[in-house]
């Protein structure tokens, strides 16, 4: 719903601003996080006056521009790989890590003065001190130089839980604007157009520090209108309608390294629709990385133009004699489309629990582990790739109705109608609505998808019930009772509340 301009020029400017200075500490911060909030727009109407054209009563403008910029910093908590950790010293985890290559039975094992033992040629250690430090033989280069070139070191010291902080700064940035004319072409006749645009880009943190996420949404809603009155007695309204919307996503990391240097297949990290390429995503439970893939901030791009849609509608209003009749139309196209490119590995402590006999002394199948070792020892539980694109097209929906408004007497109206709403993908259904002066309300309501049945000619009667004759013979003035519609429909009439 947009304003019309005036003969009059009128406009006006406003600004709400927040920021640090306004806000208080978060509780388990040592510092207040920067923020800074600014809203302000302005609004400007008036007749449309040219060089040889004065739109004084007859052509008018109205515009409104708003702005929004928001700086704030994320506060996401992360437990990262500490340098101890990456040598494979998992000492200070809770739980025991099982080696891998002797089926999940036996723990790591370290010497008398707490060494791993040297692994064996089948990656087995020999008899020792169960103990949870990898040998450095059997750690993973590629996960190693992966962690090293893009997790972030530790940067938060007394925190019993975590041992990261991410205080990226998130910039928000929207603007939207809107632009009307209205135009009266004679006393019978007026038309307007408006445009409404939009933009939001805004970025921040991925989850933790040195991957970033991005967004931007955009789009445009626009229409026009004409109005035409015929003799006094009839108006004709239609109008146009057009929405476009948009949102991209990507997140990455900040560091540009090649993706083939950390081992991964071309066919992973690579060929993707457009010839996209982006370092993969690795998921490690309890530490870094989204679970849910899917997510919208976890897919590296995300292009969704999730609402794409044209509509044409058209109503018009007849006065006759004792009648007011009203009719109108709506056809409304339903399409979207959406891109999802995606890479990731997730790691879970499953690859380094034990799994071996129970019984009496013995572990509990699938204690222990750390989803750590399973990534340094780079054993992944699931991989994902996603090079999807979803369409939906040729959708649409209409809808038709139709009412006639008798002024029986002086004092008393007597409304009836008859509507339709069809989405393309669904059966159709209609009604014929009728009401008595004391505004109770009866329905014919059709079992089928059919066509709408005809105007029933209908008659008040002392006792409130409503006596309907349709295109057929066949009619009812009980409460209740069947009666047959236009084609053979049936329908009945059921009392309800005014709406």
């Amino acid at each position: 719903m947009t304003k019309s301009g005036t003969n009059d020029f009128h406009g006006s400017v406003w600004e709400f601003v927040r920021n640090t200075s306004f806000d208080s500490r978060n509780t388990f911060l040592a510092n207040r996080t920067p923020f800074q909030q600014n809203q302000f727009g302005g609004t400007v109407g008036g007749p449309v006056v040219l060089p040889g054209y004065n739109g004084h009563n007859k052509t008018f403008f109205f515009a409104t521009d708003e702005g929004f910029r928001l700086h704030s910093s994320a506060q996401n908590f992360y437990n990262t790989l500490t340098a101890q950790q990456l040598t494979g010293d998992l000492t200070a985890i809770s739980g025991q890590i099982y080696n891998p290559n002797s089926g999940l039975t036996q723990p790591f094992m370290c010497d008398g003065s707490g060494n791993p033992l040297a692994p064996l040629a089948d990656g087995t250690q020999p008899a020792g001190t169960p103990c949870n430090k990898i040998p450095s033989q059997l750690i993973n280069t590629n996960a190693l130089n992966y962690a090293k070139t893009l997790y972030p070191a530790p940067n938060l010291v007394g925190n019993p839980l975590y041992n990261g902080l991410d205080l990226t700064k998130t910039i928000t940035r929207q603007d939207e604007g809107n632009l009307r004319f209205d135009h009266t072409i004679n006393e019978k006749t007026s038309v307007w157009v408006r445009y409404t645009g939009y933009s939001q880009p805004v970025s921040g943190s991925g989850g933790f520090q040195g991957i970033v996420h991005s967004i931007y949404s955009h789009g445009y809603n626009t229409g026009g209108g004409f109005t035409h009155t015929f003799g006094g007695t009839a108006v004709l309204h239609l109008m146009f309608g057009r929405d476009s919307a948009n949102i991209n996503q990507f997140t990455h990391y900040v560091n540009t390294t090649a993706p083939s240097s950390f081992g991964f297949s071309p066919n992973f990290y690579a060929n993707f629709a457009g010839g996209a390429a982006f370092i993969p995503n690795i998921v490690l439970q309890g530490y870094l990385g989204n679970l849910n893939t899917s997510a919208h901030n976890a897919t590296q791009v995300d292009k969704t133009h999730l609402s794409d849609i044209w509509e044409w509608k058209g109503d018009f209003t007849k006065n006759y004699l004792h009648h007011t009749f009203k009719m109108g139309a709506d056809f409304t196209s339903n399409n979207a489309d959406a891109l999802y490119l995606n890479a990731s590995e997730t790691y879970y402590p499953s690859e380094t629990a034990y799994y071996g006999l129970t019984g009496a002394g013995l572990p509990a199948v699938g204690s222990g582990g750390n989803s750590l070792a399973s990534f340094l020892l780079r054993l992944p539980n699931s991989y994902s790739r996603r090079n999807t694109r979803e369409t939906q097209h040729g959708g649409w929906i209409d809808g038709f109705y139709f009412t006639d408004h008798w002024k029986a007497t002086s004092n008393s109206i007597f409304p009836c109608s008859a509507n339709s709403r069809s989405p393309r993908t669904r059966g159709s259904n209609s009604d014929l609505r009728c009401s008595t002066p004391s505004t109770r309300w009866f329905t014919l309501r059709q079992m089928q998808p059919l066509s709408i049945p005809r105007m029933a000619l209908c008659r008040v009667r002392p006792t409130s019930r409503v006596k309907c004759s349709s295109a057929s013979s066949s009619t009812s003035d009980a409460e209740g009772a069947p009666l047959l519609g236009r084609g053979g429909a049936r329908g009945w009439w059921v009392p309800e509340s005014a709406p």
